[in-house]
């Protein structure tokens, strides 16, 4: 999953304009942020720092993986 994550904030997989596409949370009807993209939960803190997660889970087991896309950083 990190090697997934880094080659996806690093442009192996998609577009950076593609991939900001997808990181760009849904609106609803009224206009306000669902703070789901596609896939992922963004969000941005106070500093305005966007950081973008996605968890699973099956019986058995559990992942998640936490991306700072705008520094690259990502953890699993």
């Amino acid at each position: 999953m990190a090697r997934f994550g880094a080659a996806l904030v690093g442009g192996k997989i998609l577009s950076q304009k593609s991939l900001n596409e997808m990181l760009t949370p849904m609106k609803t009807s009224a206009g306000a942020s669902t703070d789901y993209a596609m896939g992922f939960g963004v969000a941005t803190d106070s500093l305005g720092v966007r950081r973008v997660a996605h968890t699973g889970s099956a019986i058995g087991g559990r992942s998640a993986m936490f991306m700072f896309p705008d520094s690259g950083i990502v953890a699993t």
